[in-house]
């Protein structure tokens, strides 16, 4: 690792590993969503309500940005660990916590989605990849609000990575 670390600058190295797993998992959800809505359609099985569109393209939008937010996350814990062994111990506190952000947003958004709590978890960048796709599919978000959702959460990914870098390199 040292070597590498040594010929190549943090922060590539660590967009590297992010970029290729994150691509990996854009074509299966462009696959999955495609695959899975041409044939309902094509099949006659359901007609496509009128938010499905953007639902799907915002949900490869957040996808993207919830990847990189978790994923630089998940690499500067691992980064923290010598032995393999321990690296779940350092990913439980992250995972913990998008598993409560995932059930925030069922308890929340899904039964309200134009309620408060449901806007501020929309704009919380943990929340943010769950209930902006959830809010967008029903239909509760005013158009504004995914740009300035995704702004958010683009600044707060390029926090993440700086944080990280530093985490990473040490």
């Amino acid at each position: 690792v040292e070597l590498v670390v040594a010929a190549i600058p943090v922060r590539r190295l660590l967009a590297g590993k992010v970029a290729g797993i994150g691509l990996l998992g854009l074509v299966q959800l462009v696959l999955l969503i495609g695959i899975g809505l041409g044939a309902g359609v094509s099949l006659g099985l359901f007609a496509l309500p009128r938010t499905a569109v953007a639902t799907a393209v915002w949900a490869v939008v957040w996808f993207l940005l919830g990847y990189a937010f978790y994923a630089v996350i998940f690499a500067a814990a691992g980064s923290l660990v010598s032995r393999q062994e321990d690296a779940q111990a350092a990913a439980m506190p992250i995972a913990l916590a998008a598993v409560a952000m995932y059930l925030a947003v069922f308890v929340v958004v899904i039964p309200w989605p134009d309620s408060t709590g449901a806007r501020i978890l929309s704009f919380l960048p943990p929340a943010a990849p769950i209930a902006f796709p959830a809010r967008i599919a029903l239909d509760a978000v005013a158009p504004w609000e995914p740009f300035v959702g995704a702004a958010v959460m683009v600044a707060a990914v390029y926090g993440v990575v700086r944080l990280a870098a530093r985490v990473y390199a040490g």
